[in-house]
């Protein structure tokens, strides 16, 4: 069961591209309130040198789990498969606070994005 559903997530984001603005050290930096110019957005987006989703590693996953309130939509649908097959595969085995981040990216991004 488990296999199908990361199988299922794998396929149904198939091809999602990284996202142009806000990647996941651009969110951590919105996260720490700062105002970003765009030359510092290019340069932490540089930094998330993941061109597939399914590139993350559980310790980047774990590292930004508190991204989801400051990605935009691209982001969205960019970070959101991977924390999902993150949470299906480590639900066990992780205390990490990654596991919900998910639930809540899902319960609290219909409204953010128009899902």
């Amino acid at each position: 069961m488990r296999q199908e559903l990361l199988l299922k997530i794998k396929l149904a984001f198939k091809g999602v591209p990284k996202p142009s603005d806000v990647t996941k050290s651009v969110a951590r930096a919105l996260d720490d309130g700062l105002k970003l110019s765009p030359l510092q957005r290019k340069g932490l987006r540089a930094e998330d040198h993941e061109q597939a989703w399914s590139d993350l590693t559980d310790e980047s996953i774990e590292a930004f789990d508190d991204i989801f309130p400051f990605l935009d939509s691209q982001g969205y649908l960019f970070y959101l498969p991977a924390f999902l097959s993150y949470s299906i595969r480590r639900h066990e085995d992780s205390c990490s606070n990654a596991l919900n981040a998910p639930i809540f990216a899902c319960a609290n991004g219909a409204e953010r994005f128009d899902l």
